[in-house]
């Protein structure tokens, strides 16, 4: 079995157990994982194309099982005065940077500023989608199905997410970097 498929099945048993333990106020995760573990198989299955590492891949199945901890209400918890939701999306940035980062170098065979700011970029298109998709499913399936809770919004929670996400983003180009810079020190 390789290291992905353990990967996928770890990160896939506590996104079933959280939708069966999901509180009956967030009713939405009851039925995430019908997403979210399909996204995490289908990046999986794509390692190669995406040239994906496995502490890459492991950290993206840790970023959806922490969204995940919704279930158990965390989106409205704060942590070292931050709210849950500003930890998750910083964690999307950081990881996703990492994996696009290195699917562009190999992949696309991007270099210097034009992959730092490709892979940022991208990662940004797709926080967006993320935020468009949170909203349209408060629109389809109402408020307390939907993933936007509309009643505690906070006015810029689409803002302040796709901030996150981009410092995590610029966080794994800078890790990345220096990463790179150290090794050809040695």
């Amino acid at each position: 079995m390789s290291a992905y498929t353990i990967i996928a099945i770890l990160g896939s048993i506590p996104m079933l157990l959280l939708a069966y333990v999901a509180r009956p106020d967030n009713g939405n995760y009851h039925y995430s994982f019908l997403f979210l573990i399909p996204m995490l198989w289908g990046v999986g299955l794509a390692r190669k194309p995406l040239h994906l590492h496995p502490l890459h891949f492991a950290m993206f199945a840790v970023a959806l099982v922490l969204h995940d901890l919704g279930a158990l209400g965390y989106y409205t918890r704060e942590f070292g005065g931050l709210a849950f939701d500003t930890y998750v999306h910083f964690y999307f940035g950081l990881s996703g940077g990492l994996m696009l980062e290195r699917a562009f170098r190999l992949g696309v065979r991007l270099e210097g500023w034009q992959l730092r700011i490709g892979a940022v970029m991208f990662l940004l298109g797709l926080g967006a989608i993320h935020e468009i998709m949170e909203v349209a499913s408060t629109l389809a399936l109402g408020p307390k199905m939907g993933m936007y809770k509309m009643a505690s919004a906070d006015e810029l929670d689409t803002q302040k997410d796709l901030l996150c996400n981009l410092v995590g983003g610029v966080t794994a180009i800078a890790l990345v970097a220096l990463h790179s810079r150290t090794r050809l020190q040695q």
